[in-house]
């Protein structure tokens, strides 16, 4: 019998998993999960991607690794249960090398090209960086 009932077309492809339980006091989330090619998650977890290409997936763990990402996350939730509605307030980005973004920096150059690119002030960088701190 066929037991993958949804997102078959995610199988072969990459992707990352963001566990469904999150605690409300948490500033970071859980650790999220990169999964290869041929791999499949249950209703624990929820399906980021999936992506064409390797270097896709891991510019996008980078991005979730972000205080920036982080922070947006935070605000977006309001129970320890995380569906997609806790992301609504986080800005998808091109993941690929036709990016504005440069996804080869570290994950602090990262957020500091995200600042810049959502005209955050200083205030707001101070507030931010000082809610979340980096992992």
């Amino acid at each position: 019998p066929n037991v993958v009932t949804k997102n078959k077309e995610s199988i072969d492809k990459h992707k990352l998993f963001f566990t469904t339980s999150y605690s409300t006091n948490a500033f970071n989330p859980p650790e999220t999960i990169i999964g290869d090619s041929g791999t499949i998650c249950t209703e624990t977890f929820l399906l980021i991607g999936p992506f064409d290409s390797r270097e896709e997936q891991l510019n996008c763990h980078k991005y979730i690794n972000s205080v920036f990402f982080k922070t947006l996350l935070f605000f977006g939730r309001g129970t320890m249960q995380v569906s997609q509605e806790v992301f609504r307030f986080v800005p998808l980005q091109d993941f690929t090398n036709k990016s504005d973004i440069d996804w080869s920096k570290s994950i602090s150059e990262i957020d500091q090209q995200l600042y810049d690119k959502y005209n955050l002030s200083e205030d707001e960088i101070e507030f931010i960086e000082k809610m979340i701190k980096p992992m």
